[in-house]
């Protein structure tokens, strides 16, 4: 994987979510808000927060629906 990102952290909103999850690793479902622009934020795990992502997205996910992210390369 790439270095930055071999242990992550997401960061939801400003807020921590993830912590330390490593290259092909994966969670269990999640529940966070819909119809409200989520940013999500992906650091490396060592990052003290998440002013340098290695990525950032946002999204706003709809109600009664599943969604899945998957990180690749």
């Amino acid at each position: 994987p790439f270095a930055a990102a071999a242990v992550v952290d997401v960061y939801v909103n400003g807020d921590k979510f993830l912590d330390d999850l490593a290259f092909r690793d994966a969670t269990k479902y999640v529940e966070v808000p819909n119809g409200v622009p989520l940013t999500i934020d992906i650091v490396a795990g060592n990052a003290a927060d998440n002013s340098a992502p290695v990525f950032t997205t946002t999204v706003t996910l709809e109600d009664n629906k599943n969604y899945i992210a998957v990180a690749i390369g």
